[in-house]
């Protein structure tokens, strides 16, 4: 993104390219200068379909100097970078396994065209690495110094290799038996290892996005305005349900609904019958909308400002005040009460100890 906000390509540079019609005529791989690792699809132009290690990580600290497709897999590919050989999957933009880093810088790798769990490393150092995933994943099989040079290329024909290094000498070996000789059964355990490193990596792939999907901050919690609205039908229900606990605790006996009946005919009636009772009994304390108040609880006042619905918001005070009742929380206790006046509550308070007073 460049200073006047339009969007420019980066040009990254191509240290190695792999190429098999098993895995699909038009489809490229290549790896960069960078550690990243591009699917492209050349057809009548060239279009990258998959960027391996750029979003979800697991990319090379260095150079890719070499990418092969299994041999037997092809779905699978081995990629050789800075100290690391890594095994990926079509599908899935991280590795699904890799071999501890090495002291020495890999140059360069393959696999064996005969054996598809078994694959060749080529050192900074002069030496040459054989891993045989086959057998343990953890652990290098067979290391052999080829050179006193940095070996820089490596190539496979039946039981022969040919590793080149620096000083431009190429060494020729024979391999052993086991080196380019499969088992019957060594595609299928293979197959099973790939697929089971595949489904581990895809879980916890999904694991990360459910993790990143919770920690991201919710819309609901960014709207201000519905924040109020959802804080004051909590606090209108809990009004609601001490109405229903006050109502039950004075009935003694008396219908219920017969109590309530009384109440909202008593509501119902002109304002100026109702005059008579305002000395005993406070139907609702106007407060103001945006106006400063101060509770003067236990001898201590607590300053608050009046938010819409009636919501109580102060610095150590929060609550509501509805219809002549209060429900507070200041510190650590809770205060609920009705006002018997028009400027002073009688409440009763209770801690998180269940102490009461």
């Amino acid at each position: 993104m460049s200073d006047d906000g339009s969007t420019r390509a980066k040009l990254l540079g191509a240290t190695a390219l792999e190429y098999n019609s098993e895995a699909g005529p038009t489809k490229y791989l290549f790896g960069t200068e960078q550690g990243y690792i591009f699917q492209a699809n050349k057809r009548k132009t060239v279009e990258i379909n998959t960027r391996f290690g750029c979003d979800a990580g697991g990319k090379h600290f260095g150079p890719v100097y070499s990418i092969w497709r299994n041999p037997l897999q092809s779905k699978y590919f081995l990629s050789i970078g800075d100290w690391s050989a890594k095994v990926w999957y079509d599908e899935l933009k991280q590795p699904i396994m890799q071999t501890r880093y090495h002291s020495a810088y890999l140059t360069d790798g393959c696999w064996s065209p005969q054996r598809c769990g078994l694959f060749y490393l080529t050192r900074i150092d002069g030496f040459l690495e054989i891993w045989d995933f086959y057998y343990k994943q953890n652990e290098i099989a067979y290391t052999v110094k080829v050179s006193d040079f940095p070996l820089t290329s490596i190539t496979l024909n039946q039981n022969m290799a040919a590793i080149g290094d620096a000083e431009g000498t190429i060494s020729i070996m024979s391999l052993c038996k086991p080196l380019y000789e499969t088992t019957v059964k060594e595609k299928e355990v293979m197959q099973s290892i790939f697929d089971r490193e595949y489904r581990r990596e895809k879980q916890l792939e999904n694991q990360r996005r459910l993790e990143g999907a919770a920690k991201a901050p919710s819309k609901k919690a960014s709207d201000p305005e519905k924040i109020k609205i959802e804080k004051e039908e909590r606090m209108n229900a809990k009004l609601e349900e001490q109405r229903e606990f006050f109502f039950k605790s004075v009935s003694e006996g008396e219908d219920l609904e017969a109590i309530r009946a009384r109440g909202e005919a008593f509501d119902r009636q002109p304002d100026e019958n109702k005059q008579f009772s305002s000395s005993i009994n406070i139907e609702k304390v106007n407060l103001e909308e945006g106006k400063d108040y101060t509770f003067l609880i236990e001898g201590k006042p607590y300053p608050f400002v009046v938010e819409a619905g009636g919501i109580v918001a102060g610095a150590s005070i929060n609550g509501q005040i509805q219809d002549g009742r209060c429900i507070l929380k200041v510190g650590d206790k809770e205060y609920e009460g009705s006002f018997d006046s028009g400027n002073s509550v009688e409440l009763a308070w209770r801690d998180p100890s269940g102490n009461t007073g």
